[in-house]
């Protein structure tokens, strides 16, 4: 029980942070490269459309995939 509830934890943490730290990488470089400046307030815009869309893509392919579609 304890060894299945720690793997889906390390999943849902390795879930987020993958996601989070490619779109940090990204402004970080846009910003190195010369192609606009660094706003907290777009990255944070970002990282919320990117929850909301894997959100509502898991909830679909989730469904489909239970077989009650």
């Amino acid at each position: 029980m304890a060894a299945h509830r720690l793997a889906q934890m390390l999943t849902c943490e390795s879930a987020f942070n993958d996601p989070t730290a490619a779109i940090i990488t990204f402004a970080i470089l846009r910003v190195a490269m010369g192609a606009g400046e660094f706003s907290l307030a777009a990255t944070l815009l970002t990282m919320l459309q990117q929850a909301v869309l894997g959100i509502a893509a898991g909830l679909v392919l989730g469904y489909l995939a239970s077989g009650n579609s």
